[in-house]
């Protein structure tokens, strides 16, 4: 998250997941009778507000993702084309054997 989207919701970033939701879920008011945070209404906020784009644009994938997943975009490409030949191939046959 970038910083200054993250400043709105808590001071500093804490090392773990469940760190983050306590501070955010104090932050916000969050929180049960008692003492503690109730995770699931935090949780649902913070999903609520990322899918709404309130916390800025945020890329869950890494660069390798990206380039893995265009590489397997050109396989897939390749090999469609090469169906699509035989394909053609195939229905030419066909069509020569039917003038016959």
């Amino acid at each position: 998250m970038p910083v200054s989207k993250v400043s709105i919701y808590i001071d500093a970033l804490p090392e773990s997941d469940l760190g983050l939701l306590d501070s955010i879920g104090v932050k916000r008011g969050c929180t049960r009778k008692g003492s503690g945070v109730e995770i699931q209404k935090v949780s649902a906020l913070f999903i609520m507000e990322l899918r709404a784009g309130l916390l800025g644009r945020i890329s869950f994938e890494t660069p390798d993702m990206t380039t893995k997943e265009e590489e397997d975009y050109k396989i897939f490409e390749a090999q469609k084309a090469g169906e699509k030949v035989e394909h053609d191939r195939v229905r030419r046959l066909k069509t020569m054997q039917n003038r016959r």
